[in-house]
């Protein structure tokens, strides 16, 4: 599960993510760059002297960890199973996903989905931070500066990891491009900032049809042209 999945990483970096995540969201607005500017990768990067590809591995599964936790949260208020929120039998696009045209949790495997790519393989690590998180909140109770429990336990997160899976999502980064730029210059006679703009919209359906076909992006691509 999760415990076995985020153990593939180092440990130092759970244990630095779980110390520093109460600083995250905390900016120093007098940082010239943007990632120096997040409180949790300066205390490292600048404050300790730490690697700084770790310090970004370790400000990212703060970043992410009390979103997904609000994923688990919905998840579980849904009442589905893992299959039931997962891939749908059809094709559906991001546009309908997001109308809620692609059934109920389309637009949360969307965005799942979409965060798994950024996050790659960290993404169990902030999973489990999250669940972490929920446990010493509802310890600790209501106090002043302690974020709310949200009444989520441990089959809750097991819950959500499994929909991942079943969503096709777990090692959505590895999913190969259908299309590349130049097949989709090609075929649209389109350049520029729409090449970006179609390559972006291909992945957040792929996203959502992880077994979805060359042809099938192909023509959803089509389709969104014309619309647009």
């Amino acid at each position: 599960g999760t415990l076995g999945k985020a153990g593939l990483l180092d440990t130092e970096l759970l244990l630095l993510s779980a110390f520093l995540l109460p600083y995250h969201g905390w900016e120093n607005k007098n940082a010239k760059k943007v990632k120096e500017a997040r409180v949790v990768f300066s205390m490292l990067a600048n404050g300790i002297k730490y690697p700084h590809r770790e310090a970004e591995q370790i400000d990212t599964i703060c970043q992410h960890c009390f979103e997904i936790r609000e994923f688990v949260k919905i998840l579980k208020n849904s009442g589905k199973s893992p299959e039931e929120g997962g891939s749908s039998s059809r094709i559906v696009t991001p546009e309908e996903a997001r109308a809620g045209a692609g059934g109920e949790l389309a637009e949360m495997r969307l965005e799942v989905g979409l965060i798994v790519l950024k996050m790659k393989d960290l993404w169990p690590a902030s999973l489990l931070l999250a669940r972490i998180a929920e446990e010493v909140f509802q310890e600790r109770g209501v106090e002043e500066g302690v974020p709310e429990a949200e009444g989520l336990d441990s089959a809750d997160f097991e819950k959500f990891e499994s929909f991942v899976k079943e969503s096709g999502l777990s090692e959505a980064w590895m999913l190969p491009k259908l299309l590349d730029g130049k097949e989709i210059m090609k075929s649209f006679g389109v350049k520029g900032s729409q090449v970006g703009e179609l390559m972006d919209a291909q992945k957040q359906w792929q996203v959502l049809n992880p077994g979805g076909t060359k042809d099938q992006a192909e023509s959803y691509l089509k389709n969104r042209l014309l619309d647009n």
